[in-house]
């Protein structure tokens, strides 16, 4: 499930919530009390870019040592 932003457009309060993709994009504010006053932001964590995948880690984890890491994108 995916991490929604929302702000108020009364108070100006924000908070996160998790919530399933087809969730309300509104909600009531749980400072001021506006009632459907919690509107849904476009967050820049919630936008993919590309379709590649990273390559995995070696075992351990670790740093890469001497030129360049694979794992710098």
């Amino acid at each position: 499930m995916p991490i929604y932003e929302y702000e108020c457009r009364g108070c100006g309060e924000r908070h996160e919530r998790l919530e399933r993709m087809d969730a309300p994009a509104t909600h009531d504010c749980p400072a001021c009390g506006a009632k459907a006053g919690m509107a849904r932001r476009l967050s820049a964590a919630a936008v993919a870019v590309g379709g590649g995948t990273a390559p995995a880690m070696p075992p351990g984890g670790g740093c890469c040592s001497g030129g360049g890491c694979p794992f710098a994108r």
